[in-house]
């Protein structure tokens, strides 16, 4: 493999898929809505729950819903464990890089309690984004056009979550028809720990070695609202139909970032002269306003009761463009599809299917600096354990999906990116 030291440059800095934008913000890749499916059954209906929602996690998709609950109770994801890996193919000729991150992640926690007949409060505490990265990347014994690059090595570790937490309330105004109304406080933490290096043997005395280092380190914290209304109307005993409509308000986002690079100009690099100042460039930027994501966001749901022991569910959610976020988010629209069979009463079974568009624009070939665009496809299973005022259910979903993406600065090559997430959710519930 023969690289340039120009387009090295490029390599080593931008793999660490940072970027200034227009607002000065740094932010982790956040290119899609659907990173994790929370509840007990909508988890393994694909997240098709906006016309049934009638356990805690109804809080979530369809305030409304609870008071449409036979009982009061607790319901919580013990835990799940999440992997996901996204492929840059032939990043140079036969090149490629990988990011993967995996680990366990408490998601959900919900209550609901009934009021009176007609109202019925809930509350939940959940994750709803989630990235943990730990990578160590070694690449040697590399060709360049002038030079003999004998190492590339990479220590990589970033953490991300966005937590979701407050209570709702649902209304019963008439027996087909329910309002409901969550309110909650969402949390957003990054941490980001990046550092590069490339060791050539020097041009000139086969002896000494050049190098060349990137390090970046980023902290980022954001706190804001989110209000979502909901109706479900049933104009039918074996018929419902499920709204939403919410958004998030940001109340503060604050960046903080260091980075330190060696000198390059005109795409090589600058010979040590041993003094720091004269050998690295440095920049330090603090409390920058970062946002979180926040389009305004609606949901339209149906479910059919065609028998007591199978329920279809089907879903469509739509996201308006962000244009305060730290690119320009496109509108998305997702579906869902989901099915439950429990003709065995203590065994339901639940299937799903999802689509998760990227939020991000279509990657053109005429561009420079774009962000990666695939829209995953998901499939969900999961399989319940009923017993008098408790149940327990162990679910799953895969998202796969391949676009476009641009890993190097400044150039307008496009790589083949492919991304794989498997989620597996342990939940359980208990009448009050």
């Amino acid at each position: 493999m023969h690289l340039t030291s120009r387009s090295l440059a490029s390599v080593l800095f931008f793999l660490s898929c940072w970027a200034f934008s227009s607002k000065t913000a740094l932010a982790t890749e956040a290119w899609t809505y659907k990173t994790i499916l929370v509840g007990e059954r909508a988890s393994g209906l694909g997240g098709a729950f906006a016309a049934i929602a009638d356990d805690p996690s109804g809080a979530w998709y369809n305030p409304a819903g609870l008071v449409m609950g036979q009982e009061s109770y607790l319901s919580g994801s013990v835990n799940a464990f999440q992997s996901n890996t996204t492929r840059f193919e032939n990043v140079f000729n036969d090149l490629d890089y990988q990011y993967q991150s995996e680990g366990l992640i408490p998601s959900f926690f919900g209550l609901t309690q009934e009021l009176s007949p007609n109202l019925k409060f809930g509350f939940i505490l959940m994750v709803k984004d989630y990235l943990n990265q730990e990578q160590n990347d070694r690449l040697t014994d590399l060709q360049t056009d002038t030079r003999r690059l004998t190492e590339i090595s990479r220590q990589l570790l970033r953490t991300r979550n966005t937590y979701i937490t407050g209570p709702a309330l649902s209304y019963q105004l008439h027996p087909r028809l329910t309002v409901g109304l969550s309110a909650f406080y969402v949390s957003q933490s990054e941490k980001y720990e990046d550092q590069q290096r490339a060791l050539y043997v020097n041009q000139t005395d086969a002896s000494k070695i050049d190098y060349q280092i990137t390090q970046t380190y980023l902290s980022r914290n954001g706190w804001g609202v989110l209000p979502k209304f909901g109706l479900l109307f049933m104009p039918h005993p074996r018929l419902s139909l499920g709204l939403t409509a919410a958004k998030t308000f940001n109340i503060k986002g604050e960046l903080d970032a260091e980075i330190l690079q060696t000198k390059v100009e005109n795409g090589a690099l600058v010979p040590p002269t041993g003094n720091f100042e004269d050998d690295i460039t440095t920049a330090s930027l603090k409390n920058l306003n970062s946002p979180i994501l926040s389009p305004w966001e609606f949901s339209l749901g149906t479910a059919w009761f065609p028998t007591e022991d199978l329920t279809l569910s089907g879903q469509v959610d739509y996201y308006l463009s962000d244009a305060d976020f730290y690119y320009p988010t496109q509108p998305t629209l997702n579906w869902s599809f989901g099915m439950e069979w429990s003709s065995f009463k203590q065994l339901p079974i639940r299937w799903g299917v999802f689509s998760n568009t990227s939020t991000t624009s279509k990657v053109s070939s005429a561009q420079v600096n774009q962000k990666e665009n695939v829209d995953p496809l998901g499939v969900s299973l999961g399989i319940g354990w009923l017993s008098p005022g408790s149940s327990i259910s162990l679910s799953g979903s895969y998202q796969w999906g391949t676009g476009l993406g641009q890993i190097l600065s400044g150039s307008t090559t496009t790589q083949t990116v492919t991304s794989q997430t498997l989620t597996i959710y342990l939940s359980g519930s208990y009448q009050l």
